[in-house]
């Protein structure tokens, strides 16, 4: 399993997008699968997928790297600053901050996983991917720092899933169709870092 930056590049415009992932086969293989079911959330790169086609776009990888995600964002936000990727919507890697996407878009999201069920092969992946890991003293310290001063989640709390800003417990939970004792838990454990707490 290889980690780094990647770009996705337009060769009829010149036009490209760059991310970074700790599984860059994988990412590939989503990004590729979303434009082609036209339920990719970067509306921009879908559109110019939709108008040109899957033969006008190439997957390249610019740079392997360790794969851990202060190294793999600081990778990527320097080939942002440099390159100036036009597809990209945000240009603060990792970040989404100031961002929010409409109720609409929320539910186009939703309905897009349902009834969408994990391959067996996926299952194992994820299992595999968490296999021998182990917290470090100093992460098992902060994790018992914030668990002091950590206050009950409300129906208020504004959340942050896959990129997605959501204004409350409660909608992020019908919109994704997730239990919301479920959420509180994703919230607080290690294993989730795509649930933040805003």
């Amino acid at each position: 399993m290889r980690s780094g930056i990647y770009l996705i590049r337009n060769i009829n415009n010149n036009k490209c997008y760059i991310g970074s992932s700790n599984n860059l086969e994988y990412r590939k293989c989503m990004h590729f699968s979303k434009l082609k079911h036209n339920k990719h959330i970067n509306q921009h790169l879908q559109n110019s997928y939709n108008k040109y086609g899957k033969e006008s776009f190439i997957f390249t990888i610019i740079e392997e790297c360790e794969c851990m995600k202060e190294i793999l964002l600081d990778r990527e936000q320097y080939y942002i600053n440099t390159m100036n990727p036009e597809y990209n919507i945000l240009k603060i890697a990792g970040s989404t901050l100031g961002f929010n996407h409409s109720i609409e878009t929320k539910l186009k999201i939703s309905n897009s996983t349902i009834g969408i069920k994990k391959s067996k092969e996926h299952c194992e992946n994820i299992k595999n991917s968490q296999k021998g890991k182990t917290l470090t003293d100093e992460h098992k310290q902060k994790l018992s720092e914030s668990a002091k001063n950590r206050t009950k989640q409300g129906h208020t709390t504004k959340i942050n899933i896959d990129g997605i800003n959501y204004d409350s417990l409660k909608e992020a939970s019908e919109l994704l169709g997730i239990k919301y004792n479920t959420l509180q838990r994703r919230l607080v454990n290690p294993n989730f870092l795509n649930y933040i707490k805003l």
